[in-house]
């Protein structure tokens, strides 16, 4: 006997609840009834939900797809696909959706479409009768024109809700942390302005405040999402998911996995990057994120705000100390079992790579060059990170707040910068206005480029502005300055998470230079301010001892340019070690220093755990 296969497609999930799924499947039922010489094959379950079949750029996804490629192999040449209407398999452009009909033909499977009537296409039945051919594609075209005219006419209507915004809401979707109240059962657009608002569910904004205080205290988006399960806090919407492959035996059948929804990066992240978080809406077209294009303008106090405008720009600022675009930025966070409160801002000097934490299980950490842990003919040097951690927290609490203050101040900027944005939405107007003129229609687009591309710009400038305005590096400083003194040996995570975040706030590189005289590590280090100012220091490290009884911690000795200290302890600071004769100079320097000099020094130096 042949085999028929049912393929069943609906473009939205609520149609599962409508009629479509039960026409579809009645339409099945009397076609095998009159033709019992045909078997249903249930053990393929060939239903796309909720998929369109009108913009599909993932097809290899569909499980129609997965049908074509078994076909030869366990779908048989001479089996029946049953759909309800052709548009059923495509409702794409008219050369796509032909090719794709003709393939299932050409590989020796029939399609029977239920609807409007009962029509057998197969490739002899073509050969013989070509009008079948233009038949179906009629009825694909038919299907094509239906979705580009229901496009345009809820693209329509939401061009509509648009420009109405200042009056009602555009759709009751909402963010996680709000919901829409009023005028259930009816449709949006006959809903009258006033009867649906916002509101927040309190009990997700505290949520949303608690991820965006912990991403300003210097939490990354992996150490929130981890704590909020650990903390067992519920998920925003569902809580579970239904996974099914295309294989089962039915559209609702028993090979679904069900998997608990958890916080995880994107999620916090998403939030962390959303500003409906402080009211903000901004009218998009698209359906997909990846393609979704703005369009209109902002609306402010769209939604009620779960946080202020200023903690939000706090957290982006906070964001992007930690590594630009990437959501777990540039490797700058924590990574094993210590928060590394320098990592991502030490830098060899001698080559200018990146320095970074080396760890093992027998020997605290130690810092070494990038370059050379890969191979990349740097000098292999290395220095105890504990003792240069505990000398830079001393040297960081002296520097003063004043010392690193702004420029300019921001509030200032953003005044500049909106001025400026307001003539540009001016000329912007001014020459829209002028597009009808067919004479100087080319030096009209060439102005409206000009002021689009200065005007986003202004824009992207105002962000990052607002975002120094709610962290202030003197703000960032104090913390520093706070935190920095607090004992080492009573250091939290939470403690150490919090100073890196407000170093990072403040200070944009660290460099290093590390030698050796016998058993003294010497390093000379420089801390750069994103102000401009610098701050160095000198550190002479003794390794601890032990006999196997007793054991003797490191000492350290380490001396600051705060008040005219040089490389020797002695002289005025001379040095830059960024610059290129330094370079040269200061490991001779270092390697050279005398070794009566650094016992001096150490006696006057503290223990420290190695």
């Amino acid at each position: 006997m042949p085999t028929a296969y049912s393929y069943l497609r609906f473009s939205s999930p609520e149609q599962a609840s409508g009629d479509t799924l039960r026409r579809q499947s009645e339409k099945r039922e009397e076609w095998l009834k009159a033709n019992p010489n045909v078997n249903l094959d249930n053990s393929l379950c060939l239903t796309d939900a909720g998929k369109s079949g009108w913009n599909r750029d993932n097809f290899d996804t569909y499980a129609l797809a997965e049908f074509i490629k078994l076909i030869g192999g366990p779908i048989k040449s001479g089996s029946y696909l049953l759909v309800e209407n052709l548009d059923r398999l495509s409702r794409e452009k008219i050369t796509v959706a032909v090719r794709l009909f003709l393939e299932i033909l050409e590989k020796g499977v029939t399609i029977v479409q239920l609807l409007p009537s009962v029509t057998v296409f197969s490739e002899d039945e073509i050969s013989r009768e070509p009008f079948r051919l233009m038949q179906a594609i009629l009825e694909l075209q038919r299907g094509k024109a239906e979705s580009d005219l229901k496009s345009e006419r809820i693209a329509g209507a939401w061009e509509n809700k648009r420009k109405n915004l200042k009056n009602q809401i555009a759709s009751r979707r909402s963010p996680g942390w709000i919901r829409a109240v009023g005028g259930e059962g009816k449709k949006m657009k006959d809903t009258a302005p006033g009867e649906v608002r916002f509101e927040l569910i309190e009990d997700r904004a505290v949520i949303v405040r608690r991820i965006f205080t912990e991403c300003i205290e210097g939490s990354g988006v992996q150490s929130i999402a981890r704590k909020l399960n650990e903390n067992k806090i519920p998920t925003m919407g569902r809580v579970t998911i239904k996974e099914r492959g295309w294989l089962g035996k039915e559209v609702h059948g028993e090979n679904y996995r069900i998997h608990q929804v958890t916080w995880n990066e994107t999620t916090v992240y998403q939030i962390l990057t959303s500003r409906a978080t402080f009211g903000e809406y901004q009218p998009g077209r698209g359906r997909k994120r990846k393609n979704r294009v703005k369009v209109g303008e902002v609306r402010s106090n769209y939604y009620p705000s779960a946080i202020t405008r200023e903690t939000f720009f706090a957290a982006q600022a906070a964001l992007a100390s930690r590594g630009g675009k990437g959501r777990s930025g540039k490797g700058a966070g924590r990574r094993g079992n210590h928060v590394n409160l320098f990592a991502g801002l030490l830098i060899d000097a001698l080559d200018g790579g990146s320095l970074t934490y080396k760890h093992s299980d027998t020997r605290s950490p130690i810092l070494v060059p990038v370059n050379a842990k890969k191979g990349k003919q740097t000098a292999w040097t290395s220095y105890p990170a504990a003792p240069l951690e505990r000398a830079l927290r001393s040297v960081l609490v002296e520097v003063r707040t004043e010392e690193i203050g702004e420029d300019v101040s921001p509030s200032l900027r953003i005044d500049a910068l909106r001025g400026r944005k307001n003539e540009l939405e001016k000329l912007i107007a001014y020459w829209q206005g002028k597009m009808g003129n067919l004479a100087i229609a080319d030096s009209v687009e060439t102005k409206l480029a000009e002021f689009s591309t200065e005007l986003r710009a202004v824009s992207a400038e105002m962000e990052s502005v607002e975002r120094e305005a709610a962290n202030p590096a003197t703000e960032a400083w104090a913390a520093v300055r706070t935190l920095a003194g607090t004992n080492p040996t009573d250091d939290t995570d939470e403690l150490r998470t919090r100073l890196r975040a407000a170093i990072r706030r403040t200070v944009s590189a660290v460099y290093c230079f590390f030698n050796g005289v016998g058993r003294y590590r010497l390093a000379l280090v420089q801390v750069y301010f994103r102000s401009g100012g610098s701050r160095g220091c000198f550190i002479i490290y003794s390794p601890g001892r032990s006999n196997h009884r007793v054991k003797r911690p490191g000492r350290v000795w380490f001396s600051s340019n705060r008040d005219g200290i040089g490389y020797d302890g002695e002289s005025a600071p001379n040095y830059d070690l960024r610059d290129g004769v330094d370079k040269v100079f200061v490991p001779e320097w270092l390697a050279e220093y005398p070794r009566e000099k650094i016992e001096e020094f150490l006696a006057m130096g503290i223990d420290v755990n190695d």
